[in-house]
């Protein structure tokens, strides 16, 4: 029974017991608190036991449990709430005849605060009859919640200092990984296998765009088969098509779960097929998950990349890089190097638990490649390897024969030359230098065994000319200076050692001066 008048803003209710009961008793009340606008949004909850003694013959009880809701419209950056649970009375008052009186010997209670994620909350208690308590030690409610208090004595109070986030909107599909597999052939279909780590809060379906064209077979949710229907409700971007996959699982939204993907599409326009003439790019349309807007977030992707075993594909696509990547055989140089190693790893990166099982048959060489973030396509840079092989090799043949005539000094620095700019070319980060270098061997040793081969008979050529067998020697003229003169005296002796004579014209000069002539 609800009494008729508030008395300093409380309402009192008057419950009435089936049986005469002693001892501990234990009610609960709901209520609702209609809080005013710009008032944060709380819940709060609060129960109490009270156990009693009886002071009349028959004896008599009283105690209660109670919970409690606060809402608010709008809620301003920070407010405060103090929070009364209901009060325990007897349920008689001394002036009432022909009633046993009842007294409460005790009341005990427990509160606990729940809070909505985009609110922060901190309480304090009032007074010394509500002491804080661990959510783990509540006896008479859940254990649950944000904050518990226990008091042990009427009123009781706790004062909740309440302050509002404003929640930023969040990605609501997350991809954490892509595993793309394409088998390429001759032939314009291509099969592809795509599995996808996902973790949405799509509860129903999920959108996923295709290139136009595209053969597809039942998608796998983890292990167990799903549909696919077309999306006629959206526009997808020229060359794609939608698609909604359902996705309704027993799971909650914060587990990740595995998609899986089987379809055929063509690689090329019509009328048109890959890997034709000696080299060229080839494009590949990647499948898209979700909305490219920011509401779907994709972390890693990795694609394999299967061709026939004459097909070379060399250096890096566009913000992809090579994983694994495998020399030529040394003696198969023609065919190019499969990656298989880094193409099986995928399986474990992808599906570690192996939750789906199946084949997915492949033929040829693989090529391995992974990228971060989205991405829509991969344009792939192939060679025909015959042609490729051929090329270089004869290429560097042909420059051999034509350096073998010049000194050993000039093959010397064209190598050294040759062998940095190899060097500086590899710093640009493209993956192409070592398939390069790897096919280009053979012509390396042809050109090493040709320049050995001329330096060998050319220097057997030399010893045999200066051994000849005819001994004929080849006479050589040779410019000597005349033996120097011995002074002489005017009566014919010789000078001693050291004299210097004149020259004829100039004793013949000092003759005539002197008369000596006469």
């Amino acid at each position: 029974d609800k009494a008729a008048q508030a008395e300093n803003g409380w309402v009192t209710w008057t419950l009435v017991l089936q049986d005469e009961t002693t001892g501990t008793v234990q009610l609960g009340v709901d209520w609702d608190v209609k809080l005013a606008k710009e008032t944060p949004a709380v819940d709060a909850a609060a129960e109490r036991a009270a156990p009693l003694a009886a002071a009349a013959a028959a004896g008599g009880t009283a105690g209660g449990t109670a919970g409690g809701t606060a809402e608010a419209d709008q809620a301003a950056p920070e407010q405060s709430l103090v929070v009364e649970p209901p009060r325990v009375l007897a349920p008689f008052a001394d002036d009432q005849a022909d009633r046993r009186r009842v007294t409460l010997t005790q009341v005990t209670g427990e509160i606990r605060l729940l809070r909505h994620e985009s609110l922060s909350i901190t309480a304090d208690s009032q007074g010394e009859t509500t002491e804080a308590i661990d959510v783990r030690e509540l006896e008479l409610m859940e254990q649950d919640g944000y904050l518990a208090y226990r008091y042990f004595d009427q009123p009781a109070a706790a004062t909740i200092r309440i302050r509002r986030h404003e929640i930023h909107e969040v990605a609501a599909t997350v991809v954490s990984r892509v595993a793309i597999e394409v088998v390429t052939e001759r032939q314009s279909l291509a099969s592809w296998r795509a599995r996808l780590r996902i973790t949405t809060s799509e509860r129903q379906r999920l959108r996923i765009d295709l290139p136009i064209g595209c053969d597809l077979q039942a998608p796998l949710l983890n292990d167990q088969r799903t549909t696919i229907e077309k999306a006629t409700d959206v526009t997808a971007l020229d060359q794609w098509e939608a698609y909604y996959v359902n996705i309704s699982r027993e799971t909650t939204s914060d587990q990740e779960f595995l998609l899986t993907l089987q379809y055929r599409c063509a690689i090329v326009e019509e009328g048109m097929r890959p890997y034709t003439g000696q080299g060229g790019l080839q494009m590949l349309r990647l499948p898209a998950i979700g909305e490219s807007g920011g509401s779907t977030v994709v972390q890693q992707v990795k694609i394999a990349v299967w061709a026939p075993e004459e097909v070379a594909f060399l250096g890096d696509p566009a913000l992809w890089t090579q994983e694994g990547a495998v020399a030529p055989s040394v003696m198969s140089p023609l065919k190019s190097g499969s990656a298989v190693v880094a193409a099986n790893a995928i399986n474990d990166w992808i599906d570690p638990q192996h939750v789906v099982t199946g084949d997915f048959p492949t033929q040829g060489s693989v090529a391995v490649f992974r990228a971060v973030g989205r991405q829509s396509q991969i344009t792939l840079t192939w060679w025909s390897r015959p042609f490729l092989f051929w090329m270089i090799n004869g290429t560097l043949v042909v420059l051999g024969l034509i350096l073998r005539r010049t000194s050993l000094e000039n093959r010397i620095t064209l190598v050294l030359l040759a062998l940095f700019a190899i060097a500086m070319f590899s710093l640009s980060g493209d993956n192409a230098t070592p398939q390069y270098v790897a096919m280009a061997w053979p012509g390396v040793l042809v050109v090493g065994g040709i320049w050995l081969t001329g330096m060998l008979i050319g220097q057997k050529n030399g010893n045999d000319s200066s051994h000849g067998s005819s001994g004929r020697l080849t006479p050589v003229s040779l410019a000597v200076p005349p033996p120097p003169t011995t002074p002489m005296s005017a009566s014919g002796q010789p000078l001693p050692p050291g004299t210097v004579a004149p020259a004829p014209e100039v004793k013949k000069m000092m003759d005539d001066l002197m008369g000596g002539g006469k």
